[in-house]
């Protein structure tokens, strides 16, 4: 919400019908709570979906002892601040009870005669009202509101009156704060949240909001599952599965950056516009697009625009050297080099011509080249390897090495049950592709960090909760634990996954989060991210020496092969390997075999004779 002079203020009333109203009343007296307890719970689902990461308070207004005003109608007290996250609860019924223990303890300080607090500065309020029916006779209508205290400066507040045993709530909003638009939103959200509340009392209170507002989600809001139900085929590329979910949460977060919030319906039509933009530059199926951006949600859109044009995204690190992006666009041959003003010294004599985002006129064609249906063997991006045995390759990546490595990681880090990812890395490696694409499975959000600043991205972990999962290097892991305790760390995330260096149990044990879910994953680039995954919990690790690596990921095999000092390494096998690089295709002649159609088996390895070769402590690399 914006942060504005206090101004004018907004009414607008929670479209919630008599038959949900009374149902929250009869859970009130079921769960043996307030039916503030109800409502305050219900407010709290959409507060921890919009700003998962936020810590803030609630201004819980609490009114003072009726006995201290005696023959006055109306009630005095003051806002007292409760966490906008609810305490730990198992299920959204223990949510609710928890709330009410909240509110039994917050009206202690409702007497400000006592307490004589100053009056709080709230983004988000809660304010309840509980009368018997008021009847003065024929003639007179009397209407019973909720009103605001002058102390108390409330930019959101939620009106909850219980009259007479109707219940219904308003949205109260700074109008210099919150526009009409954006409190619809909630206010949409909040009447189904109070329809569908008593249904899912034994639904994990973390879930509860995803499982009402998606009517389509199950245990898992993995792509394919609505259509495994109904007997049709599963999406087999990246906009298939990005355009299933904006069909069903399309005002749900997909990206957010330090300078706005983009829902999945935007995110679509942003992208859809820019492939029409594309198109009209030329860009055909099978083409490779160069895209240096910063990390904000317009390089996302345009990601998922070259995906639209069944073209390959060729991601260029904006900071890199002007030279060694010449020698990039040469080896990759792009139809267009799309780029923003973080990329200010373009490559001399380059021979694609560019695009400036960032200069584009308001608007785009509204008419174009339809969207090409690219096929699951289309590339889906080429990206290069960091040169550490010789020249960088370009290694291209189709929709169905994509598709099959996220669908794994999604399951194995359980993306659905958290609040997104966070993407800090060099758009130029390819553990970013994990926090870009992961969460847009899943209906999540993915975070954009603009810096690469350690003390930027701890301050960045300090915000978040519950991210699913959160990627890391050791060298970066160590570096977190000077600027953050593992406690805020294990707050932050749920799943942390590490790689692209060899990880040690000295390092794991720096963190001090027992219980933190921590994976090891190891893969070349040419295995797409990832081929050797081994997972753990804080506490459980080896005390001392590397982390394994694990065993080989599902629909993948792996053997130790002896080999030359100074030599390429074969690439793991499976359905989620590059077919080899995009200009110098000799260099890996031999090296990539065709995956067997018998089941894969696990070859037995050689006597391990140093970390070069040992299954357990190999470094890990490009992942």
């Amino acid at each position: 919400m914006r942060t504005a002079t206090p101004g004018p203020r907004l009414h607008l009333p929670v479209p919630l019908d008599d038959a949900a109203g009374d149902q929250l009343v009869h859970l009130a007296r079921d769960l043996k709570v307030g039916v503030d307890a109800v409502v305050v719970t219900v407010w709290r689902l959409p507060l921890n979906r919009i700003a998962p990461g936020e810590n803030g308070a609630l201004g819980l207004f609490t009114p003072g002892p009726v006995v201290q005003l005696p023959d006055t109608i109306g009630l005095l007290g003051r806002c007292v601040p409760v966490p906008v996250h609810p305490q730990t609860a198992d299920t959204l019924a223990d949510a609710v009870r928890g709330c009410h223990r909240e509110n039994l303890f917050a009206a202690r300080f409702g007497d400000f005669f006592t307490h004589p607090l100053p009056g709080g500065d709230f983004t988000v309020g809660f304010r309840h009202v509980e009368a018997p029916p008021l009847d003065f006779g024929p003639g007179l209508d009397v209407t019973v509101e909720a009103l605001r205290a002058a102390t108390d400066r409330i930019r959101l507040d939620l009106h909850s009156l219980h009259i007479g045993g109707q219940l219904s709530l308003t949205l109260d909003a700074d109008r210099a704060a919150v526009t009409e638009d954006s409190a619809r939103r909630p206010a949409d959200w909040l009447a189904a949240l109070c329809t569908g509340l008593p249904d899912h009392l034994d639904t994990p209170a973390r879930l509860a909001a995803a499982r009402i507002l998606d009517p389509y989600a199950s245990d898992s809001r993995l792509y394919g599952a609505d259509q495994a139900r109904a007997g049709t085929a599963a999406p087999t590329t990246l906009m298939e599965v990005f355009d299933a979910q904006a069909v069903r949460t399309p005002a749900a977060y997909a990206a957010r950056d330090d300078d706005q919030e983009v829902t999945y319906r935007e995110l679509h039509d942003a992208s859809a516009e820019l492939a029409r933009t594309l198109a009209d530059r030329g860009v055909a199926p099978g083409d490779r697009v160069a895209v240096s951006i910063s990390r904000r949600a317009p390089m996302l859109a345009v990601l998922l625009a070259v995906a639209r044009r069944g073209a390959a995204f060729v991601s260029i690190d904006p900071a890199l050297p002007a030279g060694r992006v010449t020698d990039l666009l040469a080896d990759a041959d792009p139809r267009l080099f799309v780029t923003d003003q973080h990329r200010p010294d373009l490559p001399p004599g380059g021979s694609a011509p560019v695009l400036r985002i960032d200069a584009l006129p308001p608007g785009s064609p509204d008419t174009g080249p339809e969207p090409v249906a690219a096929g699951p063997e289309t590339d889906v991006y080429v990206i290069y390897t960091s040169g550490s045995t010789g020249r960088p390759k370009g290694v291209p990546i189709s929709h169905t090495a994509l598709m099959n490595y996220l669908g794994r990681a999604s399951r194995r880090y359980g993306t659905a049950d958290g609040s997104g990812t966070l993407a800090h890395w060099s758009i130029s490696v390819d553990m970013t592709i994990t926090s870009l694409f992961l969460p847009l499975l899943t209906g999540q959000a993915v975070n954009l960090l603009l810096s690469d600043e350690p003390k930027d991205l701890a301050a960045a972990l300090t915000r978040a909760r519950d991210l699913s999962p959160l990627k890391v290097a050791p060298g970066g892991l160590r570096l977190l634990s000077t600027f953050l305790t593992g406690d805020r760390i294990a707050r932050a995330a749920r799943h942390l996954v590490v790689g692209g260096e060899q990880q040690s149990a000295a390092t794991l044990d720096l963190l001090d989060a027992p219980g933190l879910l921590v994976t090891n994953q190891y893969g070349p680039t040419e295995a797409t991210v990832g081929c050797c995954a081994h997972t753990l919990r804080l506490g459980e690790h080896p005390g001392a020496g590397p982390v394994p690596i694990g065993t080989p990921i599902t629909t993948r095999r792996s053997s130790c092969t002896p080999r030359t000092v100074g030599s390429p390494c074969p690439a793991p096998l499976g359905k989620s390997s590059s077919s080899g690089p995009v200009s110098r295709p000799a260099t890996w002649a031999g090296l990539l075999r065709p995956t067997p159609a018998s089941p894969p088996t696990r070859t037995p390895a050689p006597a391990p004779t140093g970390p070069a070769t040992s299954p357990s402590s190999a470094p890990a690399g490009s992942w």
